[in-house]
């Protein structure tokens, strides 16, 4: 598990949440992962066999013939609700630990509560030095890896708490899934996404509460650029404590897109070039 200061985009100056998905051809993985990680913005890379995932923030998105060959591509527009669950894994954790439901889940990316929905505003000073310093915190080790300290002795009863409190940042937890024991009978196989177009008139709110609410689905992630969407899922799905759901997955994705895609790869087969790296979208410490 790795713990991190997550920020609001919007406060930094990025408006896109970016992500590529690539099938490469077998042995082509690491050259895709490393050319992903070099990104300006990238702060999250998975590479497993015939896949290669990234989830980048950008300031500006880019025109369609600028997207890599063989890569699919969604630029979410973070000034609108695009991304309603983002790198949440509670709701499957909740099943596989047994819970009827997960306390606080689908949670988003924190927004910052003075600021605007429709253009950045700058954030004072004092505060922005202050949630920056908490972002670089898990990566303050001379080596500049990820710290195995509990991130809440960082917080204490300083500043930083103000930032917190603002939504400037959020403290989160992320699995690592390559690691990721087998529970109650219950094993990891397969990290999956899916990718779709929306049907006409389709709206991505309803395909995301039918998901979850009429198929029982708990995917960790889903975003949209209101024309296609990802959906990133664990499988096999944990068994739910609650009553069987009602619709199948297939039949729900099938209502709303046209066409729709999944793409799978091996929990055991995959490594993580970059690890929810926040720290890269801050300018560099003046020393």
């Amino acid at each position: 598990m790795s713990e991190r200061f997550v920020p609001d985009p919007l406060a930094w100056g990025f408006r896109f949440l970016r992500f590529d998905l690539v099938r490469p051809q077998p042995g082509e993985e690491t050259g895709w992962g490393k050319r992903f990680a070099a990104a300006p913005g990238a702060f999250h890379v998975w590479q497993g066999d015939g896949l290669v995932f990234a989830a980048s923030f950008v300031r500006r998105s880019e025109n369609p013939e600028k997207v890599p060959t063989a890569a699919w591509r969604l630029d979410a527009d973070l000034h609108q609700p695009t991304v309603p669950n983002y790198f949440d894994f509670e709701g499957a954790w909740s099943r596989i630990a047994g819970q009827v439901a997960p306390r606080v889940y689908p949670r988003p990316l924190p927004r910052w509560l003075e600021g605007n929905s429709t253009h950045e505003q700058i954030v004072p000073e004092r505060v922005r030095r202050d949630a920056e310093k908490l972002i670089r915190s898990p990566f303050d080790s001379p080596s500049g890896r990820a710290s195995r300290g509990h991130l809440g002795s960082i917080i204490g009863f300083g500043r930083p708490r103000g930032a917190l409190a603002a939504g400037l940042v959020q403290r989160r937890c992320f699995l690592d899934l390559a690691k990721l024991p087998g529970f109650d009978g219950w094993q990891l196989e397969t990290l999956s996404f899916v990718t779709g177009t929306l049907r006409t008139g389709a709206q991505p709110e309803a395909l995301h509460h039918e998901l979850l609410f009429g198929g029982g689905m708990t995917p960790f992630l889903f975003a949209t650029d209101r024309k296609s969407i990802l959906i990133g899922a664990l499988a096999p799905a944990p068994p739910s404590a609650r009553t069987p759901p009602r619709t199948r997955i297939s039949e729900i994705l099938t209502k709303h897109l046209e066409p729709w895609t999944l793409v799978s790869t091996p929990v055991g087969s995959l490594s993580t070039p970059l690890v929810h790296r926040y720290d890269r979208l801050l300018a560099p410490v003046a020393h």
